[in-house]
C-alpha cells in the first residue's frame, strides 16, 4: 500500500494518528484509517473555515477586509480605547497581526475564565504594536472575525454558513463551539471528521467550484506576514493558514496533530487526523517523515 511507510513511522514512533485521506487532481487516491472516522474537535483547523467564512461575508457585501473591529463591536470596547485598538481591521484579524504581544483565547485558558463577555475581554487586552506590523498566533483574532461576521450579517453565522459552505463542501452534520454569548469560536471546536477536514482542502485547490471566488483563494493563500514561530510555522501565514517550507504549499493545523495539507499547484490534499499530546507544541513530528513517505512520492 502507498501509506505501508507512513503508516509504519506513526507506529514506531508511537503516535496516536488516526486517519490519513490524500487527494490528487480532485479525486480520492488513497487513504488508512486505524480506527472508524468520527468527528472530533479539530482545533486550529477550524480556522480554515473562518477564512471561508470572511471570504463568504465579503463577497456577499456584508464587511471588507478594512472594516474596523471598532465599528462592529463597538459596544464591546472599553469606555477609553487604546488607539492603535481604534485601527484594527479585519485584515488585521485574519493575518494575525492585530498588534497583540501574546495570545488570548487558547487551550487552557478558556476554562479559567470568570467573564461571561469574551469578546470585551479580548478587546481590552494590550495592543503593543502597531495592527498589521508584527505577527502573533491567537486564537481571540478567529473568535473576533466570527463575532464581526454575526454581528454585519444580521443572524445566525451557523445557520449562515450551512447552506453557503458546509452543505456544499458536503458537510451535513457538523457542531462549532461557541462562546458564553453565543457566537462561534473560530479558533477551534469545530467538530468534524477527516474526510469533512479534507474537503476544505479542495476547495481551496478550487476543486469545489461556487463557493468561493478564485481571486478570494489567490488572495487568502499567499503570504501575508512573516512569522516568529518554530519548525514549520516560520515559514509566514496567509489568511489563518501557515505557509509551508515546501513553496507553493499552505496548511490547516491543530494542536494535536491534525494536519489539512493544500498544494495549489500540484492540485494535492492531504488531511491528517491525531489526537497526539506529542505534536501540541510542535508538529515537526509528523512533518520530519510526511514529506518523504507521503508527499514527495505523489
Amino acid at each position: 500500500m502507498f501509506l505501508d511507510d507512513f503508516i509504519a513511522e506513526t507506529k514506531k514512533r508511537e503516535l496516536n494518528i488516526f486517519s490519513i485521506i490524500v487527494y490528487k487532481e480532485g479525486q480520492l487516491f488513497c487513504e488508512a484509517h486505524m480506527r472508524p472516522e468520527r468527528a472530533v474537535n479539530q482545533y486550529s483547523v477550524s480556522k480554515a473555515f473562518t477564512c471561508c467564512s470572511a471570504g463568504l461575508a465579503i463577497e456577499e457585501g456584508y464587511i471588507d477586509l478594512d472594516t474596523k473591529v471598532s465599528d462592529v463591536l463597538f459596544e464591546h470596547m472599553p469606555k477609553v480605547p487604546n488607539e492603535r485598538l481604534l485601527k484594527i481591521t479585519l485584515y488585521d484579524l485574519l493575518t494575525m497581526t492585530s498588534g497583540h504581544g501574546e495570545a488570548y483565547l487558547m487551550p487552557g485558558q478558556r476554562d479559567k475564565y470568570s467573564e461571561h463577555d469574551w469578546i470585551a475581554y479580548t478587546l481590552r487586552q494590550p495592543i503593543v504594536y502597531e495592527p498589521g506590523e508584527k505577527f502573533c498566533y491567537d486564537n481571540s483574532l478567529s473568535y473576533l472575525i466570527c463575532a464581526m461576521l454575526e454581528k454585519k450579517i444580521g443572524y445566525s453565522l451557523s445557520e449562515y454558513l450551512t447552506s453557503r459552505l458546509f452543505e456544499p463542501l458536503g458537510i451535513h452534520s457538523f457542531s462549532w463551539g461557541k462562546c458564553p454569548l453565543g457566537y462561534i469560536f473560530g479558533g477551534s471546536d469545530l467538530r468534524i471528521t477527516t474526510r469533512q477536514m479534507a474537503s476544505v482542502g479542495l476547495l481551496f485547490t478550487s476543486r469545489k467550484k461556487g463557493i468561493l471566488s478564485e481571486d478570494f483563494l489567490n488572495l487568502a493563500t499567499k503570504k501575508h506576514i512573516d512569522t516568529d514561530w518554530y519548525g514549520e510555522g516560520s515559514y509566514g501565514y496567509g489568511f489563518q493558514l501557515w505557509q509551508c517550507k515546501k513553496p507553493g504549499i499552505i496548511r490547516a493545523e491543530g494542536a494535536l496533530g491534525q494536519l489539512c495539507i493544500i498544494d495549489r499547484n500540484k492540485d494535492i490534499v492531504i488531511a491528517i487526523n491525531s489526537q497526539e499530546q506529542k505534536c501540541a507544541s510542535d508538529n515537526r513530528l509528523i512533518f520530519e517523515y510526511l514529506w518523504d513517505t507521503v508527499y514527495d512520492r505523489l
